[in-house]
């Protein structure tokens, strides 16, 4: 694996322009979540980092949520059909289109995928994907699972007894 490897990927639709971050390097793995204000404005990150040797396994698993798929098909037909006593045209206009925005980031969370990391300590560490960006997850899980087996293969005695020997043989000869 290279030096350093890092997949970024959006937290929310409608903040499209805050992105989290894998970095992969052989011995660890850095995740960074940006915090926020407001759910809005970028204001620093959460980093974490978790060592190779401190992860046990990696799965992704897409689930769908049909309580948020038909709240966020309520929250659109509201704001199609809503009427406003007393606002002008461009207030409704704006009362739809804030409601539509809602509605279809509702809909579109529906379609989830999430990656759990396991490791040692067997705290779980779940991280959610947009249906969009969900080969970004299995990208991830496949780099992990890459380097949980680099670990194994680097620790597996009998690879390492075998090699003992080959030199200890190559000297004799």
């Amino acid at each position: 694996m290279e030096d350093a490897y890092t997949i970024s990927y959006m937290t929310s639709l409608l903040t499209f322009y805050i992105k989290s971050e894998f970095s992969f390097s052989r011995n660890m793995i850095v995740f960074k979540r940006p915090n926020t204000v407001l759910r809005f404005f970028p204001v620093g990150a959460t980093q974490s980092s978790l060592p190779v040797t401190q992860l046990t396994s990696v799965s992704t698993s897409f689930r769908f949520n049909l309580g948020r798929f038909v709240l966020g098909w309520i929250l659109a037909a509201v704001g199609i059909f809503m009427k406003v006593e007393g606002a002008t045209p461009l207030q409704r206009l704006v009362i739809a289109l804030a409601f539509l925005a809602v509605a279809a980031a509702m809909v579109i969370k529906a379609f989830e995928t999430t990656l759990t990391i396991q490791a040692t300590s067997y705290k779980d560490i779940n991280i959610s994907f947009f249906v969009f960006e969900k080969d970004k997850a299995y990208r991830i899980e496949s780099l992990i699972n890459r380097l949980i087996s680099e670990r194994l293969d680097d620790t597996n005695m009998t690879d390492q007894t075998d090699r003992l020997v080959d030199v200890i043989k190559s000297l004799k000869s």
